[in-house]
């Protein structure tokens, strides 16, 4: 049989066919979904702006929320003298911004391989879409933060907004994993987030329904949006996940085990404050002329601020201006908002999150 594979050559990792130069390569679809910052969960802070903006350094702030007032009720007679009033609790959080940058780099040389084909065009092409991974892997580490934080108070934000499913993922698990995050408040919640084995469970068992609508020809149609109840669900398998292995016994007794168990995330409108923060070159091409015969570089930098509702970030355990993701998902640098008097936490039944395991 005659041989049938392609006449490709590859230099420096990109494939090119050295009879035929093409000015198309065709692009590897997206891996990830970016659920979580396609959801309608981010809200605009004027108070951080306005915060970053006015004062020396961009890098860390503390901003003061007014608490409740909680007067006693006293008879009001004409003769019972009233008691002293109480005044409004003050709370207090913590908010630091932090610094990415993304680098494409390219040889002259693979250029000339691919006459009328821009390698760098390429790269920027996909700038974006890394930026989106990029973003989102943060928001992931703050979470982790939050569930893993040793302060008092938000370890029973992480007791009460943690619903624990014994087998596969249930019916009501959504209605009683919100109601015991948040009570009342519970209505706060609006979609769901979670791995794709998680919604096959649902949709076997006639959970999950498909959103329709009628096209121009009056026929009624499904979409690809689904609802749990009447939570809106988002699939995404990228950090819906978690895996563990544990080994027990040596030698011929070793015994290795994995335990799967699948996150799916509830999330409310205004649970995270977002905003963009200044940077003096966000984008700029840089060339090596001796490296390599020619090289280029293309940098991308964003700072931004993006933070949790009715937390404080601490900066107990930070090395430098801008937190890494590792930094923000360590648990020490945590806490739920205190007044200032450091006697209450700032109510978590007000914070629109919380997670449901199951297997």
């Amino acid at each position: 049989m005659p041989d049938t594979k392609p006449n490709v050559s590859v230099f420096d990792g990109n494939t090119y066919n050295p009879q035929a130069f093409g000015r198309y390569i065709e692009s590897l679809p997206k891996e990830r979904e970016n659920a979580l910052l396609n959801a309608n969960i981010f809200e605009s802070d004027e108070q951080i702006r306005d915060m970053f903006a006015n004062q020396s350094t961009t890098a860390y702030g503390v901003i003061p929320v007014k608490g409740d007032f909680k007067g006693e009720s006293q008879n009001y007679d004409g003769e019972t003298d009233l008691k002293t009033g109480d005044g409004v609790d003050t709370y207090y959080y913590g908010v630091h911004s932090y610094g990415r940058a993304v680098v494409g780099t390219e040889k002259d040389f693979t250029k000339d391989l691919i006459p009328g084909l821009d390698p760098l065009d390429q790269i920027a092409s996909k700038f974006a879409e890394r930026w989106d991974d990029i973003n989102e892997d943060t928001i992931i580490a703050i979470l982790n933060g939050i569930f893993a934080s040793t302060d008092p108070g938000a370890q029973e934000f992480a007791q009460e907004h943690t619903f624990e499913v014994n087998g596969t993922i249930t019916e009501d698990a959504i209605y009683d994993a919100t109601q015991k995050a948040c009570g009342d408040k519970n209505k706060k919640f609006k979609l769901a987030i979670m791995h794709s084995k998680v919604a096959t469970e649902l949709a076997k068992k006639q959970l999950l329904e498909y959103i329709k609508y009628t096209d121009s020809q009056g026929i009624q149609r499904n979409t690809n949006i689904a609802q749990w109840g009447d939570k809106t669900v988002l699939i995404d398998d990228a950090y819906t996940i978690e895996s563990k292995t544990t080994t027990t016994g040596s030698g011929e007794n070793t015994v290795t085990t994995t335990t799967i168990k699948y996150i799916t995330y509830v999330l409310g409108e205004g649970l995270f404050k977002r905003e963009p923060m200044p940077v003096d070159v966000p984008f700029e091409r840089d060339r090596e002329a001796l490296k390599a015969g020619g090289t280029t570089n293309l940098i991308s930098r964003q700072r931004r601020v993006v933070h949790p509702k009715g937390f404080s970030y601490l900066m107990a355990n930070q090395a430098t201006k801008s937190p890494t993701d590792a930094e923000f998902a360590d648990g020490a640098n945590w806490g739920l908002m205190q007044n200032a008097k450091k006697d209450k936490y700032y109510p978590h039944k007000f914070i629109p999150l919380c997670k449901i395991v199951s297997k």
